[in-house]
């Protein structure tokens, strides 16, 4: 069921491409869900490098978590 979850999560506000000839993805949600997801991901896929930072001034728990 989680995979599920993370992909609506994705389609809803995530982000891939390529920038500076490097691959880069990022999801825009939650610290508490973000927090989650980058355990998730460094403990259970090939995901090295993540950045946790706030998206916005404008919103108090609007936050991206960037992959590298």
């Amino acid at each position: 069921m989680l995979p599920f979850f993370f992909a609506g999560l994705f389609d809803g506000d995530g982000y891939v491409g390529r920038v500076n000839n490097y691959n880069r993805a990022s999801i825009i949600s939650t610290k508490e869900i973000l927090l989650f997801l980058q355990n998730y991901l460094l403990n259970n896929f090939e995901v090295t490098k993540t950045k946790l930072q706030k998206a916005t001034n404008n919103k108090e728990n609007v936050w991206k978590l960037l992959l590298y």
